[in-house]
């Protein structure tokens, strides 16, 4: 484990117990998600990925408390590390058996600070690949194993999410974003496998796939610079993305 995850895991940890000390029975598990359990957490760039797993039904003033701990000022007091803190709260229930609209029970940021609460009927199809990150590679700060908590994702829908993430990213990210994340889309497209960005865009110079411009990409998110995706760019992406649907 490199320092960087030791970081960020002693983070989680006691962000879980503050958890679970308003939370009653109400908790079912808090697991690391993200950059920080694929082995590429880099400061300059990377937040904090956490799904926190409660009861189902759980009651609004138990949701209130848990938003009051993963909020902004609650977040400094443990000194959240790299760029802020992502937090969805989900049902137990929708955890194991993920399915479409992916009802959430409330979201926090704290880069910027944001509460958005769930609505019936309505979700977030982030979720999807929060959830099969989770359940391959997660990090259980709190509750048991992640493989007995999140449910498995259909190989298609998760393909699907990976096209809408590439096309959304063209119109809304930098190029290193954009373009990492078409290489590790590539990688689960040919070997089923969840990677970093920087794995999935290692992955594709070892193959011979776009190496000047993976290459680019990769030293702009070492150093946390972001750049525009340059036209010729924006369209590899979307070409990527053309094919993987």
């Amino acid at each position: 484990m490199s320092g960087n995850d030791r970081v960020v895991r002693e983070f989680a940890s006691e962000l879980a117990d503050a958890l679970a000390g308003v939370a009653a029975d109400g908790l079912v598990g808090v697991y690391l998600h993200g950059s920080a359990v694929l082995g590429d957490w880099n400061a300059p760039a990377s937040d904090v990925d956490v799904l926190v797993v409660v009861e189902d039904e759980v009651a609004s003033s138990t949701a209130e408390r848990l938003v009051a701990v993963l909020s902004s000022d609650r977040a400094r007091r443990f000194e959240c590390p790299g760029t802020g803190l992502e937090a969805s709260v989900v049902a137990a229930g929708a955890a194991s058996k993920p399915v479409a609209p992916w009802p959430y029970v409330v979201h926090v940021t704290t880069n910027p600070r944001k509460v958005a609460w769930g609505m019936p009927g309505r979700g977030d199809a982030d979720l999807i690949l929060h959830y099969a990150v989770a359940r391959e590679y997660g990090c259980a700060a709190y509750g048991p194993a992640p493989r007995t908590v999140f449910g498995a994702i259909p190989e298609p829908v998760v393909v699907r999410r990976l096209v809408e993430e590439l096309r959304w990213a063209v119109d809304h990210s930098g190029a290193a974003y954009a373009i990492l994340n078409a290489c590790r889309a590539l990688r689960y497209r040919h070997e089923r496998t969840f990677c970093s960005k920087t794995d999935g865009g290692t992955w594709a110079i070892a193959r011979g796939i776009q190496p000047a411009l993976v290459q680019r990409a990769l030293d702009a998110r070492r150093l946390g610079v972001s750049r525009p995706l340059a036209e010729a760019d924006a369209a590899w992406v979307l070409g990527v993305a053309a094919d993987l649907a």
